[in-house]
This record gives structure tokens, C-alpha cells and sequence, in this order.
């Protein structure tokens, strides 16, 4: 390992913190630095790998998001700020990998939900927040591999119905 400003060998000078990261110190102009740690997500996540996985676990097998804190010694907040760093990187690797498919069958499907209160009930102010009221999941399947092809999250409207087949479309290859 070289030092970053002077470029010269450095040496071994202790361990710091308590996942013993281990510290060197440059020979020529004695300044002293870490070796450079893996984070999860690639983000500024302090906790320790096995924590952020423990909490991940605890989430896919079923757990409350107040269940998981109490488990893994967090607060609520860490817990949804961990869940919101994993699902960027899913979306990331998904787009990423998933292109080009071949599919024999595809099957398109679409759960509904609602956020914060049914569609029916919202005042006239909130009727244009795209963020209120009824909300569409929009999945796709390769029906034998059960590949989630590609998801969609919005209103059921045309425009959204349009960007999430154009989604399906750069996902899979032409059969």
C-alpha cells in the first residue's frame, strides 16, 4: 500500500474501532490512514455488515418494521432508511441485468393499494396529488421462472400503463 500524497511505502500501525480496521502509517511523511472499508449499499451506512443483514433477514421474513428495530437494537428510522438503500440497489441491478430476456410467457399483473386514504374519500385539494389515494403495483412475470421482469408504481392511467410496458419491452428480447 502507497501513501496518497508523497506516493511512498507505508506501514502497518495498529487497528482502530471494534472491527479492528486496520490503520498504516506513511514512512516518509508520517501521516496515517485506514484501509479503505466495503459499505453496504455503497453508501455512508455506519453500521456493521452483519447488522444491515440481520435487519434485511428479519424484513423478508415477515417482521414488522417496529419488530425488526427491537431485533437488531435499532431504531424504526435505520430500519426504513436500510429498506430504502436495498430497494434503490434492487431497482439499480434489476434494470442492469434484466434486459433482453427471452420469454416464452409473460403474465402482467396488477395489485392495488392505497396511500394514506381510498380515492373515494379525497378532498378536492388533494384529488390532483399523484401521491395520495389509489396506487397500482404493475408486475411483470415470466410465468414458468417466476422472474419479476419488470414493476411499475402509479395511478392506473394511461401514462403509466405506457411507461411500464415500456419497461416489459426493454426488459425482454422479441420471441
Amino acid at each position: 500500500m502507497t501513501c496518497h500524497n508523497c506516493r511512498t511505502e507505508m506501514v502497518k500501525a495498529g487497528f482502530y474501532g471494534r472491527n479492528k480496521v486496520q490503520r498504516f502509517k506513511c514512512i516518509q511523511c508520517g501521516k496515517r490512514f485506514s484501509e479503505p472499508q466495503q459499505k453496504p449499499f455503497g453508501e455512508d451506512v455506519r453500521l456493521p455488515k452483519e447488522t444491515v443483514a440481520l435487519i434485511l433477514n428479519c424484513l423478508v421474513e415477515g417482521n414488522s418494521v417496529r419488530s425488526t428495530g427491537r431485533l437488531c437494537g435499532v431504531e424504526k428510522r435505520t430500519v426504513l432508511n436500510i429498506l430504502k438503500l436495498a430497494g434503490e440497489a434492487s431497482e439499480r441491478l434489476l434494470a442492469e441485468k434484466i434486459q433482453g430476456v427471452q420469454v416464452q410467457d409473460l403474465q402482467l399483473d396488477e395489485c392495488w393499494t392505497y396511500v394514506r386514504k381510498k380515492q373515494g374519500h379525497l378532498k378536492l385539494d388533494e384529488i390532483r396529488d399523484e401521491t395520495i389515494g389509489d396506487q397500482y403495483v404493475f408486475i411483470g412475470l415470466e410465468r414458468t421462472s417466476k422472474l419479476v421482469v419488470g414493476w411499475y408504481l402509479g395511478k392506473r392511467d394511461r401514462i403509466n400503463t405506457e411507461d411500464f410496458i415500456a419497461k416489459i419491452r426493454e426488459a425482454t428480447a422479441p420471441g
